[in-house]
């Protein structure tokens, strides 16, 4: 008897076992909308991990997922597909501004049927466990170390959005607005009511962006005075690097427009810095100097150089239009022969793609 209950044993938790599957994909070879239809089609859940070609802890957490195809613990994915994106490819940037955030890496899971059910920031694999265990009890998982959508201080957090999973439902139901209006779906009455609906909830930059959309298409004159009052009301860094062309248009609506109106626009007095010829074995430090020649504030978000030999340091501070601040590049040369390293810079000027300084000389 004793035999048989270890039979059945076996055979239900092989069988339980057998239905669940994980994929994985760490290409980052599909777009955002790709990796959606193919889980909402195979009826999987999604782990989307989001990071950029520049983040070493993305490629940390990129390795520990891979180690899942190893693990026991894989039992508790159901049909899930677990994939990455580069989100400096401009088609992705959406997700981002979606749930407002700008941190890597970020992982944001959805359900089979494509809502958003849980999103955390940072490369703990613990994190990604936890969070499909509570879709596996019908719950969500909300895990961010900032207020709510990064808002500037809790007295923004509306009174009756206070649990996870309301957070989560007003995400996701941004998500749905924003992905109608990125495929034509526009205009609706009751889309309208909707975005009315998400910005009583909780109102940021994406929503209030939706609703001046929604009054041009209805031809509403104050459409022009609400996208002013909108530019007014979200001059962010973080605005700036995510919103940076929907604010372009703002200022469109609102006649704002000019040939003066570029946005942040970082300049350098060069490009190829040639410190000449150095001995081995010594340190130096070098300035590359760097200016706002645009009309928004100039946020550097992140610089990393091609080696580690070099140490950076970057203005952490915003830079104001037509001022301007330093990268300082410490360098070891610890070789002979010839130094080609580059550094790249990372700011809202151009969040898809980094700026190049290159740096060279001999060392004798």
């Amino acid at each position: 008897m004793r035999l048989f209950l270890c039979y059945l044993l076996f055979f239900v938790f092989f069988v339980s076992c057998a239905d669940k599957k994980v994929e994985i994909d760490l290409s980052g070879l599909d777009n955002i909308d790709e990796s959606i239809g193919l889980a909402v089609g195979k009826q999987y859940y999604l782990a989307l991990v989001i990071g950029n070609g520049s983040c070493d802890l993305c490629d940390h957490y990129k390795r520990e997922i891979l180690k899942l195809d190893n693990s026991p613990k894989q039992v508790f994915f159901e049909n899930l597909l677990i994939k990455s994106v580069d989100i400096t490819k401009p088609q992705n940037l959406w997700i981002n501004q979606v749930v407002r955030e700008y941190g890597f890496p970020l992982t944001v899971i959805f359900d089979p049927d494509g809502n958003i059910k849980g999103f955390f920031r940072g490369a703990n694999i613990k994190r990604l466990f936890e969070g499909m265990a509570a879709l596996e009890k019908d719950q969500v998982y909300y895990r961010a170390s900032n207020v709510f959508l990064n808002l500037e201080s809790k007295e923004n957090l509306s009174k009756d959005l206070v649990s996870d999973h309301q957070k989560i439902d007003f995400i996701n139901s941004v998500y749905r607005l924003y992905r109608e209006f990125r495929t034509g779906k526009e205009g609706d009455v009751n889309q309208r009511k909707q975005i009315d609906e998400s910005i009583r909830i909780q109102p940021y930059f994406l929503n209030n962006y939706l609703l001046v959309r929604s009054m041009v298409n209805d031809r509403k004159e104050d459409a022009s005075i609400l996208a002013a009052k909108v530019l007014d009301n979200y001059p962010g860094e973080l605005d700036d690097i995510l919103y940076g062309d929907f604010k372009r248009e703002l200022r469109s609506i609102a006649g704002l427009d000019n040939a003066d109106v570029v946005g942040a626009r970082i300049g350098f007095d060069r490009r190829i810095i040639n410190f000449g010829e150095e001995k081995v074995g010594s340190t130096k430090t070098i300035e590359v100097p760097i200016s706002n020649t645009g009309t928004d504030a100039l946020f550097i978000s992140n610089v990393r150089g091609s080696c580690t030999c070099l140490d950076l340091k970057w203005p952490r501070d915003s830079i104001k239009p037509q001022e301007s601040g330093v990268i300082r590049v410490k360098y070891n040369l610890a070789n002979r022969g010839d130094f080609n390293q580059s550094i790249f810079i990372s700011s809202n000027s151009s969040p898809f793609q980094p700026e190049e300084v290159k740096i060279m000389g001999t060392v004798n």
